[in-house]
């Protein structure tokens, strides 16, 4: 009898342990969540956001943090980007690099060597064959996206770039420079030349470009420490059509809305305005923070806002009914980039130091 109680309690320690074997290798190491089949991804316990008082409230299942793809060794995270299908992000890395990651397994394909200073932004041209970056050593680098090597190297600004932009039908690239150089350059795509530079009113710096949906305008978001402008061009002629103004800071992001209607801009004067576009109205004042807006995007179906600020949090905007939703936390320093998928269900944002940090964010 006590040799088969002895064997019985073997087997059943046995049954235990590959139990607990089959969970460790079910489940990501170090990594609690819930698995979302449509990305391969998994997502944390949601624990990283803040509900806004007198808002609707938001429950684990309407706003949660997804894993992280990447914690930066050096340098910070001052773009975050998705190719044109949503299979690919690109984001600053260490050493002045730019990665290219996998969204549905988050893992890192490519690294795109860095050179003497880092990428200040960069875009995927629409077929998502190459990323334009504009680089802080005043040039502008094109990637093969396939190869990971240099297409070529674009020459013509004399200072720090800042801002860059592929038009939709990815035949010009628009990039832009702070002090000294001051310049809004275009560059035919086919040819790789410049074409037309263009300056705002004494001196003034480039810090954010946006193309309409529709590629006929391109906006601007200009200033100094005193002031913030948006210039609005056209594209054909590249006439000036309009100025807006209203700001007492830098305007540091822009974005259209995605049918071309409307624009989003913000300022680290703390602002966030809604412009009608070819209308002479004033715009829509959606928000007043007490701290710099460093970066906003909108989602496909233009209902959402997502708003990076510089005291190290995300805010999550309902622009139907003008109302923030939901604070995103879990950074330490500013948010300086955030980004949508192109259906939507993820924003990823960057951070600078002491974070430089890229996360992913599931959005209901």
């Amino acid at each position: 009898m006590e040799r088969e109680y002895k064997e019985n309690q073997m087997r059943l320690l046995a049954s235990l342990l590959l139990a607990v074997v089959f969970i460790l290798l079910a489940a990501p190491v170090g990594f609690v969540g819930q698995h979302v089949p449509a990305y391969g991804l998994w997502v944390a316990t949601p624990t990283d956001f803040l509900h806004v008082p007198g808002s609707a409230p938001i429950t684990s299942s309407k706003v949660f943090q997804v894993e992280s793809l990447a914690i930066l060794k050096s340098g910070s995270v001052t773009c975050v980007t998705f190719n044109s299908t949503g299979t690919l992000l690109a984001a600053n890395g260490d050493d002045n690099s730019i990665n290219i990651y996998d969204v549905q397994t988050g893992r890192l394909l490519k690294s795109l060597p860095g050179s003497a200073r880092n990428a200040s932004q960069f875009a995927f041209t629409p077929d998502g064959n190459l990323l334009a970056a504009a680089y802080r050593d005043a040039l502008i680098r094109l990637w093969d996206i396939i190869t990971g090597e240099e297409a070529s190297v674009l020459r013509g600004h004399t200072g720090e770039l800042s801002s860059i932009a592929v038009s939709p039908d990815g035949e010009v690239v628009a990039s832009g420079s702070v002090y000294p150089d001051s310049t809004l350059r275009i560059w035919d795509m086919s040819s790789y030349a410049q074409t037309t530079v263009l300056k705002g009113e004494d001196g003034e710096e480039f810090f954010d470009i946006a193309f309409s949906p529709d590629g006929t305008l391109l906006a601007a978001a200009t200033g100094s420490v005193t002031y913030g402008k948006v210039r609005l061009w056209d594209v054909e002629t590249w006439t000036l059509l309009a100025t807006l103004e209203g700001y007492s800071n830098i305007v540091s992001g822009i974005t259209f809305s995605h049918d071309g209607t409307f624009l989003i801009t913000a300022s680290y004067d703390g602002t966030i305005k809604q412009w009608t576009v070819g209308s002479s109205d004033d715009p829509v004042v959606l928000h007043r923070y007490d701290e710099a807006v460093y970066s906003i995007d909108l989602n496909p179906d233009d209902t959402l806002l997502a708003v990076g600020l510089s005291e190290s949090t995300i805010r999550l905007w309902d622009l139907t009914s003008e109302r923030e939703l939901v604070s995103l936390e879990g950074y330490k320093g500013p948010v300086w980039s955030v980004a949508f998928s192109p259906d939507g269900r993820l924003l990823a944002s960057g951070s600078m130091y002491p974070d430089r940090m890229v996360k992913l964010w599931g959005i209901p």
